[in-house]
This record gives C-alpha cells, sequence and structure tokens, in this order.
C-alpha cells in the first residue's frame, strides 16, 4: 500500500480541495447540497450494491491467478473510473455499441499507457506543479470541444497536455532501460497482473452497468406514459406489453418515444398494447433505415456532377445543413425588422452560435446587408461547390431564393438568377431529397 510520489502528490492536492471546500461557506453549502440531490436514497442503495458487485468480482480473481494482496492499492486507485462507469450507465442505452465501446476502451493503448507512467514517476515536487497544469489543461480541452468561442483556447491546452505527457514520458522509459539487464530477477506474473488489472476490473463492471441501464430504460419509459396517462397509472396490461416487446433491449427501449408511451398508456386491451410498441418501433426502424439511405448516398455521390431525373444534384453534400443555416437567418432578419424597421449589419456576429449547426467551424457563410438596412442577402458554398443564397429587396415577408455555381453577384433583383419562393429550384426542397434512390 505504498503511494508513489504521483499517488502522494494527489492525495495532497485532493486534502487541499477539502480544506478549501470546508472553510468556504457558499462552497461548503453548494457542494452538500449538490451531493444531497446526487446521492439519494436509491442512488445511495444502487452505488452500494455496485461496490459489492465489484466486491464479488474481485473476490473471483482471488481464486485465480489474476489478483493479489499486492494489487489491493490499484484495485481502489481504479475507484474512479468505476464511478465514470457508473455514472454514464444511465446513457449507455442511448450510445450505439455502448458496451462494445467500453470494453474497447478497456483494452485500449491508453489505458496501458497510464499503467506504463504510473511505473515510475519524478519527485514529489515536480508532482506537485505538473498535476494541477494537467488537469487545467484538461478542463479547457474538453471546455473547448463544447464551446465554439474557445477554440483557440482548446488547442493551446492540447499542446499543454501533448508536452506534460511527453515529460511524464521520461521517468518510466528511463526506469525501463535501466532494468532490461535484470529481466531474470522480475516480477514478470506480478508485472503482467497489475497491467491487467485495470482491463478486467473494467470489464467486470459491465454486467452491472447493463441491469442499471435497463432499470433506467423501463423507468424511464413508465414514467414517460404515467405522465402521459389520464389518471398518471399506467394500466398493468400495457406494463406487461412493455416487458413483453422489448425485453432486455436497452438500445430499443431508449427509443421509445414521441406518441408512442402517449398511445401506449391509452391502449385499452394487451393486444392493442403490443400494436402500439411494435408500430413505434417500425416507425423507428423506417427513420433508421432513411438516415442510413441518406449517409450512403451522399458518400455514393460526392464528387458526382449532374442532376437526377427530378432536376436535384446528385451531390448533396452539406445541402440541408446550408438551407437550414440560410433560413434561420432570414427569420432572424425578419424578427429583427420588426423591431427596428431594417435588416440588421451584424446578426451573424450577434448570433453567431445560432447560425451553422452541423457545418464545419467557420461555417463560411458570407452575409451583405444593404446601407439603408432595406436589403441583405447571406449565401455559402457547399463541400460539392453548390452555391445557395437566400435574401430579402423589401420589408419582411419579402424573401428569395438562388443556388447555383457560384454565389449571386448582388442582391435580390440585381441579379435575374434570384428566385421568389414559388420558383426556387427543386434543391430548395429539403423534404424531397431522400424519397427515392437517384434515377
Amino acid at each position: 500500500m505504498t503511494l508513489t510520489d504521483r499517488e502522494l502528490a494527489t492525495l495532497i492536492w485532493l486534502v487541499v480541495l477539502v480544506v478549501v471546500i470546508g472553510r468556504n461557506r457558499s462552497i461548503r453549502a453548494s457542494v452538500a447540497h449538490a451531493i444531497s440531490i446526487l446521492l439519494g436514497p436509491k442512488v445511495l442503495t444502487l452505488l452500494v450494491l455496485f461496490v459489492l458487485w465489484m466486491v464479488g468480482v474481485v473476490w473471483l480473481a482471488s481464486q485465480l491467478p489474476v489478483w493479489g494482496p499486492e494489487n489491493l492499492k490499484d484495485t481502489l486507485l481504479w475507484a474512479p473510473v468505476g464511478a465514470g462507469l457508473w455514472i454514464r450507465s444511465i446513457d449507455a442505452a442511448k450510445e450505439p455499441k455502448y458496451f462494445t465501446n467500453r470494453v474497447r476502451d478497456a483494452i485500449a493503448f491508453t489505458v496501458f499507457l497510464e499503467v506504463y507512467l504510473n511505473t515510475a514517476t519524478f519527485g514529489l515536487a515536480v508532482e506537485l506543479i505538473v498535476q494541477p497544469v494537467l488537469a487545467l489543461a484538461v478542463m479547457t480541452s474538453t471546455l473547448g470541444a463544447y464551446r465554439s468561442d474557445h477554440r483557440n483556447a482548446k488547442r493551446l491546452a492540447d499542446g499543454c497536455l501533448v508536452v506534460v505527457l511527453l515529460v511524464l514520458l521520461v521517468p518510466p522509459t528511463a526506469a525501463l532501460l535501466n532494468s532490461l539487464g535484470d529481466l531474470e530477477h522480475a516480477d514478470i506474473p506480478a508485472a503482467v497482473r497489475g497491467l491487467l488489472l485495470s482491463v478486467w476490473l473494467s470489464v467486470g463492471a459491465l454486467p452491472f452497468i447493463y441491469a442499471l441501464s435497463l432499470l433506467y430504460g423501463y423507468e424511464g419509459a413508465l414514467n414517460r406514459m404515467r405522465w402521459q396517462a389520464p389518471n398518471k397509472q399506467v394500466p398493468l396490461h400495457a406494463k406487461m406489453a412493455l416487458f413483453r416487446v422489448f425485453h432486455f433491449r436497452t438500445s430499443a427501449l431508449a427509443k421509445f418515444g414521441g406518441n408512442g408511451p402517449w398511445r401506449l398508456a391509452r391502449a385499452t386491451s394487451y393486444r392493442d398494447a403490443v400494436s402500439v410498441i411494435r408500430q413505434n418501433l417500425a416507425r423507428e426502424h423506417e427513420q433508421t433505415s432513411a438516415a442510413r439511405r441518406k449517409a450512403e448516398e451522399l458518400e455514393r455521390y460526392a464528387g458526382v456532377e449532374g442532376v437526377d431525373g427530378a432536376g436535384r444534384r446528385f451531390d448533396k453534400r452539406e445541402f440541408e445543413e446550408t438551407i437550414e443555416s440560410l433560413e434561420n437567418i432570414a427569420a432572424t432578419h425578419i424578427a429583427w425588422y420588426h423591431r427596428g424597421g431594417r435588416y440588421g449589419r451584424n446578426l451573424l456576429r450577434r448570433f453567431e452560435g445560432s447560425f451553422g449547426a452541423g457545418l464545419p467551424d467557420p461555417h463560411g457563410i458570407e452575409m451583405t446587408v444593404r446601407r439603408d438596412g432595406q436589403a441583405w442577402y447571406a449565401w455559402r458554398r457547399t463541400a460539392s461547390g453548390w452555391c445557395f443564397a437566400s435574401g430579402a429587396a423589401a420589408p419582411p415577408p419579402d424573401q428569395w431564393f438562388y443556388d447555383g455555381p457560384d454565389p449571386p453577384d448582388g442582391y435580390p433583383g440585381t441579379d435575374p438568377d434570384w428566385a421568389s419562393e414559388d420558383e426556387r429550384s427543386v434543391n430548395w426542397d429539403i423534404e424531397s431529397y431522400w424519397e427515392k434512390p437517384n434515377d
């Protein structure tokens, strides 16, 4: 149970954090409130059951030549990983191939790298400096992944993480090189047990996580039905039908939505309830198949010139995302005009986060507003090279549409290729894109 300098440094910083929280009344109250919400009786019971499950897993491993008393410390240090798996269990059914991905993560190179990094460390003083730097870089990088205005900070943090990782590789690599001549005295079985510890602990936790995700799935489905039931009571035949159809399929259960819970809560018989669920699953399957066909068609026709029998471009990459962004810009302009009697000149900057959903960063949308504020247009070139534009040359609800190989030459009315809503090309009709395969 001897702590390495790295583990001791981590313990010191945790103590410092606890002291800071304990001395600050407002922080202490906030943390206590958060803990009281997160660890209610139900959650605490599930946590205790998870701990007992992992104790059982470790006991079983101790009966095999894969765990010994010398692994106790590393087993306890695995606890944050186990806590992360337990916390994310509520999302297990929502992530495609969740359990396959977790097994892959358990045997991923990063796990072995983490074990390797801990085989030898710097002195305590250096570790006390490196750890807060590493924590700050990780938090900055994580925040930057969700905030477009923090991308530069993310790049800096990612660079810092690479440098810190290279620095942390120095002690274990030096220790490995020094021990190469003494392999005959090395305890190879113990080293292998330590290396595989985090792998089998994570894999051993997955059956419990699966059961927990199944519990959350049924609880969520029953709650959605209960909220929409006439008397807030779910009929027994509806509950029986729910289990009859879904059984142990957590991912399918998580997708049971739309008007399915509402209809199921009002089903008058067991047969009707089963029919409601199967209709919902069929609709979900149809939507999934349509999304798959869409992705396949986008890939198949990437870079292909020309149009199909309906006049739609073969290569429709970024068409939907671009059109939706231009429509959002048009709606924002209309609201802005009703507010002040003119179109806004800096709307792209004012509402930056509202446009460009699904598009690369930067989104590449260009916008021009006439000096008197009575006309505007915005355009973007898609990944296929085709351009789309939307604009207005009069007060709302005036709106014009454009698409072509090049951007428009000017405002609506000045370029003859602009079209009214009734005359716009079929490329603007998003709903018709995937009705049938291209001819």
